[in-house]
C-alpha cells in the first residue's frame, strides 16, 4: 500500500479526494483481517488494495473508470460489512460530462448531467441525476429520444420541488406548533417486541413549550388467554417527574418521546390492549 503522505496521491486534480478515500481504506484493511468473515472478504480486500494503488498511480479519469466498474461491490454487503466509504460522487459522473457543470434547478438540491453519445452513426441520449448530498445517483438512464429525456428531467425537478416544499412546510409547522395539553391529561405509550406493553403518564405541570409528566399505575378491566385490557389510574404515581417537550404528530396530534423505544400520545379514555402478564417473551 502506498503511504497516505506519498506525493503521488496528489499528482492530478481531485487528488485530495482520492487521498482521503485511500486513507480510510488503509485504516480499515487491518480491521478486516480480524473479522469472523475475513475469509469471505478476501477477494473484496484484494480488489480494494488494487484500486487504492491504481488511484495513486494514474490519472483520476482512468481511476474513476475502474472505481465505477466495481461500484456494485462497494455498495454491496461486503462494503457495508467492512465499513468502507461509498464512492465519491465525482467518480460516478460519466467521463463525457465530468468536466462540465451540472444543471442545478432553482428551488431544488438536484444536480443533473445530460449528454449524448454517437454509436454507429446514431445519437444515444443519456442523463444522470443526484439529489442532496447523496453519492449514489437518483437515476442514471439512457433514453429513446431527447424529448423523453427532457420529460423525465422536468418530472424529476417538479417532484423534488414538491417534496422539498412539503418538507419545509412540515418543519415550519413543527416550529410554530403549540401543544394543547393541560394539567391532569393522561398520556399512554403502547410498545414492545413480540408482546404489547402499555404505560400511562399523567401531566402534572404545563408550560408553553414544556410539560412535566409522571408514570401512573393501571388496572385490568377485562382479559382473555394471553391478553387483557387496561385503564389508567390517575393520581396513582409510580414514577418520578419527567420534563418533556411535546411535538406535533400526524394531524397536529401532540406526542412526547419517553425514551428511544417509547412514544406517548394523549389517551382518549378507552381500555387499551396489552399482553397478559406471564405471556410474551
Amino acid at each position: 500500500m502506498i503511504p497516505n503522505n506519498d506525493p503521488r496521491w496528489n499528482v492530478h486534480t481531485g487528488g485530495e479526494t482520492i487521498a482521503k478515500w485511500g486513507a480510510s481504506i488503509s485504516q480499515d484493511l487491518s480491521r478486516i483481517a480480524s473479522q469472523e468473515k475475513a475469509q469471505s472478504l478476501q477477494a473484496f480486500t484484494r480488489a480494494i488494495r488494487g484500486l487504492a494503488h491504481l488511484a495513486s498511480e494514474i490519472q483520476q479519469e482512468d481511476a474513476a473508470e475502474a472505481l465505477q466498474g466495481v461500484g456494485n461491490i462497494l455498495y454491496g454487503s461486503w462494503g457495508k460489512e467492512a465499513g468502507f466509504p461509498a464512492i465519491p460522487r465525482e467518480f460516478r459522473v460519466p467521463k463525457e460530462v465530468r468536466d462540465k457543470p451540472p444543471l442545478q434547478p432553482e428551488g431544488t438540491d438536484l444536480a443533473i448531467w445530460a449528454y449524448e453519445v454517437e454509436v454507429g452513426g446514431k445519437t444515444q441520449y443519456y442523463a444522470i441525476a443526484f439529489q442532496g448530498k447523496s453519492n449514489k445517483p437518483l437515476w442514471n438512464y439512457r433514453f429513446q429520444s431527447e424529448q423523453s429525456r427532457n420529460t423525465t428531467i422536468k418530472e424529476t425537478i417538479e417532484t423534488r420541488k414538491s417534496v422539498l416544499a412539503e418538507k419545509a412546510k412540515r418543519k415550519d409547522d413543527k416550529k410554530q406548533f403549540k401543544h394543547s395539553l393541560e394539567k391532569g391529561d393522561i398520556l399512554y405509550s403502547s410498545w414492545g417486541y413480540d408482546q404489547t406493553n402499555v404505560d400511562f403518564y399523567e401531566v402534572t405541570a404545563v408550560g408553553d413549550k414544556q410539560i412535566v409528566i409522571r408514570e401512573i399505575s393501571s388496572r385490568v378491566v377485562s382479559h382473555s388467554t394471553g391478553s387483557e385490557k387496561v385503564m389508567a389510574e390517575p393520581g396513582d404515581f409510580v414514577g418520578p417527574p419527567m420534563k418533556k417537550n411535546p411535538q406535533m404528530g400526524h394531524g397536529g396530534r401532540p406526542y412526547v418521546k419517553i425514551n428511544s423505544v417509547q412514544t406517548a400520545y394523549e389517551w382518549e379514555g378507552n381500555p387499551l390492549y396489552r399482553t397478559e402478564t406471564g405471556y410474551g417473551h
